[in-house]
């Protein structure tokens, strides 16, 4: 992963997301929608880097938003599925290290109706619930998630 994705409250930099289903693969961010059927499962994999030290312990989410508006699917877990807590990541690891996260699944419910949706990541306070906020790469405020990329539902073959 090259590039950050996302820079959450200067602490901690989304560096990338990989995301499997249905015998595809993207590399966020994509344009192209990920084809599932409802009832499949997305596989996602993040990579973070800390940027300071973390003294708070901080909550991943991800989260498939329809056409809605709605989460129709989320997973939300402390970092490599409760082994690695944020407090533990240790400042600017050796240039070019980061920590992948295989942690999340996301099963798209068999009631999800066909349409667009989106899949998105961001971190909140275990203790406050409070969503950190997203700095784009001038430093400007740009919400509190990263949106990785477009995921279309269909009905029958994808």
């Amino acid at each position: 992963w090259a590039q950050a994705l996302g820079n959450f409250d200067s602490k901690i930099a989304l560096v990338g997301a990989r995301v499997q289903a249905g015998g595809q693969r993207r590399e966020a961010p994509w344009r192209d929608p990920l084809r599932l059927q409802a009832g499949q499962t997305l596989h996602v994999t993040l990579g973070w880097r800390a940027l300071q030290p973390v003294l708070e312990s901080y909550t991943v989410f991800v989260h498939l938003i329809g056409p809605d508006g709605q989460v129709w699917a989320q997973q939300d877990y402390t970092p490599m599925g409760g082994a690695f807590p944020t407090f533990l990541w240790i400042p600017k690891w050796i240039e070019g290290q980061q920590v992948a996260d295989p942690s999340y699944r996301l099963r798209v419910p068999d009631e999800a109706p066909a349409g667009d949706y989106y899949l998105e990541v961001g971190l909140y306070g275990m203790t406050t619930i409070r969503r950190l906020p997203l700095f784009d790469q001038q430093g400007n405020l740009a919400g509190d998630r990263v949106v990785l990329g477009p995921v279309r539902v269909v009905r029958g073959e994808p």
